[in-house]
């Protein structure tokens, strides 16, 4: 008897229990995609679905291969880099081919497909290519889809008498759609959008090639054109000025350029800490110079980013991209593109430190020599690698004019702090610009100066030394 109660109890137990355990199992699972998906599109980190290029003709499989790969790869040398996924069951730039995706007719192979079904409905942008007939030898549709709702975002057609041209229009139209889509626009602020033309983002990454061989004044042409569509886009305007005050005896050309992105978008912290570097670099007036770091210091403050974060989320003035860029500078994690800054450390405490040692270096300029003193000051501690580069070209200008054992320690510590510079693995330093900046120029004359620059960056006058990285 009390064995056949037990039976019933158990019976009852599994009638009842399990399938609610199930239910909440269920739920559970549903839950975490939700905060899942919703976590995505708030770091704006929506991914990009490179899919299997189609083609009608079965001798095009080779060509659709290497045309993935080579599609691949111009989305991979995007900047900020864009997160590549390859769909489940399709092959990808690996070469593998789909049937090696397929699971096997198993309880596991079951649950495998049930998990990469998931995993194919997570938010994301879906790129589709595809060979077909034309005219022109190169001819390629594109597809960009957003996931899992499969809604076609943007659809274009493409031909050339190179595949190289054609993968290069394909792919600079799929970044410029995925950027002004709604899940990557929330995130961006107004001075970095782009427009609909599909020639400005083209003759930008075309100038990014032409900086990467060393062509600046191709990339230079390159970013006059993009500009000429893209208007409003403060990033075109700050590399051409990058570059051309890379350029030995242009330096006067730059400021101009700085000037102008510091008074359309005052916003934009990097643009007028450029112009004010550059002014100093260029030795304009003090009195003008300090002005304009008094106001970038008072950006940099607390309260101010604190306010302007504050004013992007008011009814009428919200913009969720700018108050996305105004958190930034307060976090040791970029959510955006995924940088890790030290602890105890954000961008604006880098940048804030890195203008007070400039205001040093132009109080020096003007003979006030407790500005040295106080410059040891801020570089205790962590001041950041932009802090530590300032810091060796105001003790390189120091060397000029004295003699003996002072301008030997005034080029000890330019070389100590440039070492930091090049020690630290989050520093974006730039070896061309250490080359023609004119404040490390008495440095370069130095005997120690000379041998250490020369060991790091190569020697100028002979293009066969090899540089280091």
């Amino acid at each position: 008897m009390g064995s056949e109660f037990a039976a019933d109890v158990f019976d009852t137990v599994n009638v009842i229990v399990v399938p609610i355990l199930l239910m909440l199992l269920v739920a559970a699972l549903w839950v975490c995609r939700q905060v899942r998906n919703w976590n995505l599109k708030r770091r704006g980190k929506i991914p990009i679905e490179v899919r299997e290029v189609r083609h009608a003709k079965e001798g095009d499989a080779d060509l659709a291969r290497k045309l993935g790969i080579e599609f691949s790869k111009y989305l991979a040398e995007d900047s900020p880099k864009p997160h590549l996924v390859q769909p489940p069951g399709e092959a990808g730039v690996s070469g593998l081919a789909a049937s090696t995706h397929t699971p096997p007719e198993t309880v596991q192979g079951v649950f495998s497909r049930w998990m990469f079904h998931r995993a194919a409905h997570m938010p994301a942008h879906a790129v589709q290519l595809e060979i077909v007939p034309s005219d022109k030898p190169c001819a390629l549709s594109t597809q960009v889809m957003e996931m899992p709702r499969r809604r076609v975002e943007a659809v274009n057609f493409f031909e050339g008498e190179r595949w190289r041209d054609v993968i290069a229009d394909a792919g600079s139209f799929c970044l410029q759609e995925i950027r002004r889509s709604p899940l990557n626009a929330r995130h961006t602020p107004r001075w970095e959008r782009w427009s609909a033309d599909l020639q400005g983002y083209r003759y930008y990454r075309d100038a990014l090639e032409e900086a990467g061989k060393g062509k600046n004044e191709a990339a230079i042409e390159k970013l006059i054109e993009a500009e000429s569509r893209e208007s409003s886009n403060v990033h075109l305007r700050l590399l051409r000025a990058q570059l051309i005050e890379g350029m030995e005896g242009r330096l006067g050309e730059a400021i101009p350029i700085y000037r102008l992105c510091s008074e359309v978008w005052s916003q934009n912290i990097e643009a007028r800490y450029r112009g004010i570097a550059a002014r100093v670099n260029a030795r304009d007036e003090p009195q003008e110079v300090l002005g304009d770091i008094k106001d970038i210091k008072n950006l940099l403050s607390r309260r101010s980013i604190l306010w302007r974060w504050l004013k992007s989320h008011c009814p009428g003035r919200k913009h969720l991209g700018e108050a996305h860029y105004w958190l930034s500078w307060v976090m040791t994690w970029n959510r955006r593109n995924g940088d890790v800054i030290t602890p105890f450390q954000n961008k604006r405490r880098i940048f804030l430190r890195a203008v007070e040692v400039m205001e040093q270096g132009v109080k020096l300029r003007e003979g006030d020599v407790a500005a040295l003193e106080e410059m040891g000051h801020l570089l205790k501690g962590r001041p950041g690698w932009m802090a530590r580069y300032n810091a060796a070209c105001i003790y390189a200008m120091q060397i000029d004019g004295q003699g003996g054992e002072v301008a030997k320690s005034y080029a000890a510590k330019a070389l100590d702090n440039l070492g930091r510079v090049l020690r630290d693995p989050r520093a974006e330093f730039d070896t061309e610009w250490a080359r023609v900046d004119p404040d490390l120029q008495p440095l370069k004359d130095s005997e120690a100066g000379e041998i250490w620059l020369k060991s790091y960056f190569g020697d100028p006058e002979n293009k066969d030394h090899p540089v280091a990285s």
